[in-house]
């Protein structure tokens, strides 16, 4: 072998033995993985934190309805206010909720009693409710409790849109066979 030759399988050699740079190298690789991991993992906590605090917000509602005789404006407008206390820190304008009064009669037919809504349409009085059947019970009514949001993640843009989130309670009422509403 010529004295080049030998050089060149020497520096080969060299430079096959040297660990120097090698964990820049891992690291350079692994890193993009790891911050996407990361962030993924930062966006599922802020989701499901904001799926648990809206199922609270839409439970407290219609608890809270259920345990009065009658309901005013003055009080509806407040447990609506409470409601959008309790979604901080997220934007509870992006909230909408509606509370209503389903009447369930000797026929077993469901329509509304009453209903109020905040940045959501109130149900029409009188008009059918899909209540599930397993909840039918003749001559009773239920406080419905219904709630959407459209959760934007901070890395919106690869979620256009959001995802929406919906809960319904259905709670009885707790000390009157049904709770009225008055201006």
């Amino acid at each position: 072998m010529t004295r080049t030759g030998r050089r060149m399988m020497n520096r080969f050699a060299r430079f096959a033995r040297n660990a120097r740079g090698v964990a820049a190298v891992e690291f350079a690789l692994i890193a993009p993985v790891m911050l996407v991991l990361y962030m993924g993992t930062v966006e599922f906590q802020d989701y499901f934190t904001m799926d648990r605090k809206l199922t609270a917000t839409t439970s407290a509602a219609a608890d809270v309805v259920s345990q009065d005789d009658v309901i005013t404006n003055s009080e509806i407008g407040d447990i609506f206010s409470a409601i959008s206390t309790m979604m901080t820190p997220y934007d509870s304008s992006a909230l909408k909720l509606r509370v209503s009064r389903v009447d369930i009669d000797s026929d077993s037919n469901v329509t509304v009693g009453w209903s109020d809504g905040q940045n959501y349409a109130p149900r029409a009085i009188g008009s059918t409710y899909p209540l599930p059947v397993n909840l039918v019970v003749k001559n009773s009514s239920y406080i419905v409790a219904e709630s959407q949001f459209t959760y934007k993640a901070a890395l919106g843009e690869y979620i256009p849109g959001g995802i929406t989130l919906k809960r319904v309670f259905y709670v009885n009422p707790r000390y009157v066979d049904q709770v009225m509403r008055t201006p």
